[in-house]
């Protein structure tokens, strides 16, 4: 169906003829130019510009939104930029997007096209852009992975809330229709009434608008797959509306707080601790004196010098920081000693236990981006396909392994707990290769394994040879002890 038939088709099924302007008359008035969407791209740009360390003017605005007086808020400007040094937003985020932490595994059951599709993630750097995108979705709840082909190479686009809409159906408010993709030529340049500044996909085709807000009829075309060629994905479920922009709120918050106690801090820090105050008949009194061990002060007679401690304790702001830390980790299953590295274990087991709610939280993730790595499979797959490229590749018996973040572990110890494994027909000797070189393939491993074998079985047949065990040592002594004795050698 075209986007002007959605729009026109009425909750008891019936569909109404809708004219391209009434379509563009309804983005217009939901999307492009809606107060409340455009709150919602701002507030997206604001999470990702705090997460890229660009909150500055954030920062700032906050700063006047506190203190009333002007001489006030110039002054702690002044250390705005200097407050920046801890990124709240960009540890939590980081420490809870834990899915694509270790490569996925991905097969298809065609061996052939299980290469192709190899070489495809690797040309892609396909866990690195879902890795992003397990990131920007933590950020802004919201993103589309869009599979696009740029010049012949396959690629996936990650696109953040504050550069497209979502339109809704008009019956369903949480059913996708379309998607809009803000591209508005960058500052500069020569935008026309022809230029196109929008574009809207949907399953079956695809347009572009006007910077007014009007449809090209000359760019639509069909989109020539089953359905667009890219997921929006969502960090919470939608039960309201497409896109939900309060989820993550708090992270927000608790950045902006700390943000103003550390401007605080070294704004008092700077002040110093002891300030000098003259009182008495200050006519004659000089001024612009410098005030240090180097220089006598000059005071006139009658005026009287004093101190004035005006020093605060910077433990106040560090206990307030931490504060503000250990409850907006708590949040987020992650322990406040992990959070500020405060923590000592003495094995591998006990950071385990200490990362327990991080662990559930990447469960619960994986169960999310599970049908999302499946719909991107299909639509490389198809699209492919349609532009017969060489690394075409079917679905059939598709599968995904996440690849588990390991225990931290002594080398000897993981050693015997691989061997453990291996005994019980839980792993075998490649998949041991793969974990010590996680850049190889299956075949680099099944090769190397061979190679191996091969030398070991030169090594041993060279010791037969010249009849010494390949267990010998190769300084030539045997396994006893210095100083032990043959019982029947001979004094």
């Amino acid at each position: 169906m075209t986007l002007n038939e959605i729009l026109g088709t009425m909750p008891n099924g019936t569909m109404l003829a809708v004219s391209d302007d009434e379509v563009a008359k309804h983005l217009r008035e939901q999307y492009l130019d809606n107060d409340a969407e455009k709150m919602r791209r701002e507030a997206a740009r604001m999470r990702i510009d705090l997460y890229h360390d660009r909150g500055e003017v954030q920062i700032n605005a906050m700063v006047d939104s506190i203190f009333k007086n002007e001489r006030v808020r110039e002054m702690r400007k002044q250390f705005v930029e200097l407050a920046s040094f801890q990124n709240l937003t960009r540890r939590i985020v980081r420490e809870i997007s834990t899915v694509y932490s270790e490569p996925a595994i991905r097969r298809v059951r065609s061996s052939p096209m299980n290469v192709a599709y190899r070489r495809l993630q690797r040309g892609m750097r396909l866990d690195r852009r879902l890795r992003l995108a397990n990131q920007m979705i933590n950020l802004c709840n919201d993103v589309v992975c869009w599979f696009d082909m740029v010049h012949g190479k396959p690629t996936l686009r990650v696109v953040t809330p504050d550069n497209f809409w979502a339109v809704a159906h008009p019956n369903d408010p949480t059913v996708l229709a379309a998607l809009i993709f803000d591209r508005t030529p960058a500052a500069g340049a020569i935008v026309t009434e022809d230029t196109p500044c929008y574009l809207v996909v949907t399953d079956t085709e695809r347009f572009c608008m006007t910077k007014l807000g009007h449809i090209l009829p000359s760019t639509r075309e069909p989109i020539g797959l089953s359905r667009m060629p890219m997921v929006l994905v969502h960090r919470v479920e939608p039960t309201v509306s497409l896109l939900t922009p309060d989820p993550g709120k708090d992270i927000i918050n608790a950045h902006m707080a700390i943000a103003l106690i550390n401007t605080m801090m070294l704004k008092h820090q700077k002040s110093g601790t002891k300030q000098a105050v003259a009182s008495g008949d200050l006519a004659d009194m000089p001024i612009g004196q410098p005030m240090d061990e180097e220089h006598l002060l000059q005071a006139p007679e009658g005026v009287a010098l004093s101190t004035l401690d005006l020093g605060a304790d910077p433990d106040s702001y560090i206990k307030a920081g931490r504060s503000v830390i250990k409850q907006i980790a708590a949040n987020y299953g992650i322990p406040e000693s992990v959070f500020d590295l405060s923590y000592q274990a003495t094995s591998g087991f006990e950071i385990e236990l200490k990362r327990t709610g991080l662990r559930e939280v990447r469960r619960d993730q994986i169960m999310d981006w599970r049908p999302v790595e499946q719909d991107l499979a299909e639509i490389m797959s198809e699209s492919l396909a349609e532009h017969r490229h060489e690394l075409a590749f079917n679905t059939l018996g598709w599968s995904i392994d996440f690849g588990e973040v390991e225990t931290p572990q002594e080398p000897h110890s993981r050693l015997v707990y691989w061997e453990k494994l291996r005994q019980m027909g839980l792993m075998n000797t490649e998949q041991m290769y793969l974990a010590l070189n996680p850049e190889a393939e299956e075949e680099d491993a099944e090769e190397a394994i061979a190679n191996n074998a091969v030398v070991e079985a030169r090594r041993v047949s060279l010791y037969r040879t010249l009849n010494i065990s390949p267990s010998t040592p190769a300084d030539g002594s045997d396994s006893m002890e210095d100083g032990d004795e043959d019982e029947d050698s001979t004094p």
